[in-house]
């Protein structure tokens, strides 16, 4: 039914785990069926090709860069976001020659309030909004009220107090958190009119 299996070829008894049978490593799920794709083996994500080779374990940056290639942008940024994986790339170069600059841990939408996916660009910018209590830091905004901005801080005129400091889970209203000097980054560095690209 399309899944490969492994049986010894002296006992005939069907292989679990990892194998090498020639010199390319498979994982047999202990179903005994082959996996492909992405594949989380003892904590840790591995990447198999169509036939099941091992190609090693998951390299975010490298899959970041991957994934960034066919896309475009009206300028020399770009800006990538995995919402499953917390993690934001930015991209300095153009279609097909895309260069990783940076990768960020951040706190996207809880699953209540979703950060809306899809491809947006670049608008405005401030230093500061308040959210209830909190004050946010360096926003930009990508969609509507769908802004980049640092995690939550204390009403101070200055960032010097954080009220809420946690990045790498969904945690916000649909915005994407960072750390401060990275929300400042991409307020410093990234132009107006930048493809953002959430998934």
């Amino acid at each position: 039914s399309g899944t490969w299996y492994y049986l010894n070829p002296g006992s005939g008894a069907m292989a679990t785990g990892w194998i090498q049978p020639d010199k390319t490593w498979y994982y047999l799920k202990s179903s005994g069926a082959m996996v492909t794709g992405r594949h989380v083996i003892d904590g840790r994500a591995s990447l198999f090709d169509g036939s099941g080779a091992w190609l090693g374990y998951e390299n975010v940056e490298r899959l970041f860069t991957m994934w960034a290639q066919p896309e475009t942008s009206s300028t020399k940024w770009l800006i990538l976001v995995d919402t499953s994986r917390c993690k934001v790339g930015v991209f300095w170069g153009s279609k097909g020659h895309w260069e990783l600059q940076r990768m960020m841990d951040c706190a996207p939408g809880k699953a209540s309030t979703p950060t809306k996916k899809g491809r947006f660009t670049v608008g405005s910018k401030g230093y500061y909004f308040d959210s209830g209590a909190a004050r946010c830091f360096y926003f930009t905004q990508f969609s509507g009220n769908y802004l980049f901005h640092s995690v939550l801080y204390y009403q101070n005129s200055k960032p010097t107090s954080i009220m809420d400091g946690r990045v790498g889970m969904g945690l916000s209203h649909g915005c994407v958190r960072l750390k401060l000097s990275n929300a400042k980054w991409i307020y410093d560095n990234i132009p107006r009119g930048t493809k953002v690209y959430v998934w």
